[in-house]
């Protein structure tokens, strides 16, 4: 428990809150390895498994720290580009609804949203995730599901690996920490790291899976989370699953990069 208090207190910056969720989330990464190891794992599944687990973990910690630290595409420009936009619009008799951003006063994209978090708007904006402590839009989804594809697939593994050398034993506090065959007492006072990471392993492959199905559903849709609640956008039925829809939604292309840095470059 010690390790999740520590991660949310070294990432959380002074007087805010906002961090703690993104704490928690590593803190579980980090107990839940810590117990991989603390078990003895590795010399029993041999170095070739091990480093399959070390590898996923990787993949998952760098997509991670991607979907934490990337810039989800927020929508630029300074005060004087602002107001050329507003201007332009207005000659243009094109200051409609829904043109313009009523918080943060910028030429909104298509599928843009203000976050009241940021307070910024956000291009292709699907959610803002607590868990990485960040708004998910155009230039970190791909890290973001990757984030989650990674978890199912490292947990998914872990729990393989490390549940047959478990055993529901030590209850009497004579007993050892493990079994004449070498197995962990789960329930012995020495291995709570072990049960600790093991619970929260389990529950997190129970709720990212879900997470991921949903994700991947509307992925094949190219529609994002907002779109989905509100029912609007490109999804089912008029936008059929497909692997251009897949493309669109994780893979930017030269098209979509070169409209956004044109856009960009309005704004500034």
């Amino acid at each position: 428990l010690a390790l999740f208090v520590a991660a949310a207190v070294g990432l959380a910056p002074a007087g805010s809150g906002r961090y703690g969720h993104c704490g928690f989330a590593l803190g579980s990464i980090v107990a839940i390895a810590a117990s991989f190891f603390r078990a003895g794992v590795p010399a029993v599944v041999g170095a070739p498994l091990t480093g399959v687990y070390l590898c996923l973990l990787a993949c998952l910690l760098g997509n991670f720290f991607a979907a934490v630290f990337a810039d989800p595409g927020v929508v630029g420009g300074s005060a004087d580009a602002r107001v050329a936009a507003i201007v332009d619009l207005a000659r243009r008799d094109a200051l409609v609804e829904g043109a313009l951003c009523p918080s943060c006063l910028v030429k909104r994209p298509d599928r843009s949203k203000h976050d009241p978090t940021l307070g910024r708007c956000v291009r292709r904006f699907d959610h803002y995730c607590p868990y990485v402590a960040n708004v998910v839009g155009e230039r970190n989804y791909r890290a973001f599901y990757l984030f989650l594809a990674f978890v199912v697939a490292t947990i998914g593994l872990h729990l393989l690996l490390l549940l047959p050398s478990l055993r529901l034993c030590g209850l009497d506090a004579r007993d050892g920490p493990r079994t004449e065959t070498g197995k962990v007492c789960a329930l012995h006072g020495d291995n709570a790291l072990e049960l600790v990471g093991t619970f929260f392993a389990v529950l997190h492959l129970i709720w990212v899976s879900c997470m991921l199905l949903m994700h991947s559903t509307l992925v094949c849709h190219d529609q994002t989370t907002y779109e989905s609640i509100r029912g609007v956008g490109v999804g089912h039925p008029d936008n059929p699953p497909s692997c251009r829809n897949c493309r669109r939604s994780l893979c930017a292309d030269g098209a979509a990069a070169a409209a956004d840095a044109a856009a960009e470059g309005e704004l500034q």
